[in-house]
């Protein structure tokens, strides 16, 4: 058993890029693919990602981004026709649309390996479903200090040992690593794969592996993960192309809804019920995210917007600063190569971080909104709050 990922394409495995990808490939469901590359030009305008190569006509989008399409049980190809999913056209519309988590968790569900988005896919071979199987590693490895689940756990612990992901979470529990060894370039795919699970508000990507955060989640919080990566196998089609329209139909699939930590009244007036900003701010106040943060910001005590030097107002305290989120929540922590990027993130003091989400509330409410609707508003609407902050004389 051998997973496969497509290597090199993390940036497009961004949620919220899947969203936009999906609003765009929902305008030419049943478009032929044969007339020219007609995707490429309402792609790039529409995600504002790169599809090389560029000025080759050989290499239409279709050819190099069809498995990654694929993957995200967003569309397939048949008699060169584009034909979009459900869930694609669910995240197309903005009416009726599912949240960002909502799509992981049907993805983590659904997503099965071999993949039909590659050569090779056999209705006949038992399906494994690798998020599910990583993420009842990570949860087996919670009772024994927590330590990530890399790649090469994943080749070990999971492939080695032809986990399926619909084992019981004592069957993990009791795994042994095997002898199994992949090629580095095969090892690198998984870890990129592993790395996509970094989106989930209780998953930590850092030090190349991936773990539980527990302090993301409540009291029943074995039972709500065991719940979100539970498999939803399906009936296997015959043909590939048919195989990604059944992974990504909508039909009988049941989402968890993981019970969160309660929440002060502060942050229940700002949320308005949403879990997702709840989840958002638990993140932040994540210990283990500010170790982080300390340890590789440049000054780590100094606040963001009022440029207050915590170390030097406070010299008794050593890690006041938290860390704010400038993305929405389905962004975390961006991954890059084997490292945690702190990019997405700022250091800013508690006033300070109490005030942003303050004004957040305001920005959001003054337009009728739930959240922010891209990465670039929510960036903006930060430096305005920055902007706003009336320092001292």
């Amino acid at each position: 058993m051998n997973w496969r990922w497509d290597q090199g394409r993390l940036e497009y495995f961004r949620v919220q890029n899947i969203r936009k990808i999906a609003c765009v490939l929902a305008q030419f469901d049943g478009a032929t693919l044969a007339a020219g590359d007609i995707l490429r030009e309402p792609l790039h305008a529409g995600t504002g990602l790169l599809y090389p190569p560029e000025n080759d006509p050989r290499y239409k989008i279709w050819r190099n981004f069809g498995r990654v399409f694929g993957q995200q049980l967003l569309a397939t190809k048949i008699d060169d026709r584009l034909y979009v999913t459900e869930i694609c056209r669910n995240l197309a519309n903005q009416n009726e649309s599912i949240t960002d988590e909502q799509y992981i968790q049907f993805w983590i569900k659904r997503y099965a390996s071999p993949s039909p988005s590659f050569e090779g896919y056999d209705r006949d071979s038992r399906p494994v479903f690798p998020f599910c199987a990583v993420i009842k590693l990570a949860l087996s490895r919670l009772s024994r200090g927590g330590s990530p689940v890399k790649a090469e756990d994943a080749v070990a612990y999971l492939i080695g040992n032809n986990v399926t992901g619909e084992e019981a979470l004592g069957y993990y529990l009791s795994l042994r690593p095997s002898n199994l060894q992949l090629p580095s370039e095969r090892v690198r795919q998984i870890r990129e794969m592993i790395a996509v699970l970094g989106q989930i508000p209780f998953l930590k990507w850092e030090s190349s592996g991936l773990s539980i955060d527990r302090s993301a989640l409540g009291p029943s919080f074995e039972a709500d993960i065991m719940a979100y990566a539970t498999p939803e196998p399906r009936e296997p089609r015959l043909e590939k192309a048919e195989e990604i329209l059944n992974q990504g139909s909508m039909n009988n699939i049941l989402l968890p809804t993981p019970e969160l930590p309660e929440s002060s009244p502060d942050e229940l007036s700002f949320l308005e019920g949403s879990r997702k900003r709840v989840t958002h701010i638990r993140i932040e106040r994540s210990g283990r995210l500010r170790q982080i943060y300390m340890k590789k910001a440049e000054n780590p005590s100094l606040c963001n917007m009022c440029t207050m030097d915590t170390r030097l107002t406070y010299p008794w305290t050593n890690m006041l600063i938290e860390v704010h989120h400038l993305l929405p929540l389905g962004s975390l922590l961006k991954v890059q190569s084997t490292t945690t990027s702190i990019r997405d993130v700022v250091g800013i003091c508690p006033s300070c971080h109490k005030a942003t989400h303050q004004f957040y509330k305001v920005w959001l409410s003054n337009r009728g909104l739930d959240d922010f609707r891209n990465e670039s508003e929510a960036i903006q609407v930060f430096q305005e709050a920055k902007n706003s902050v009336v320092l001292a004389a």
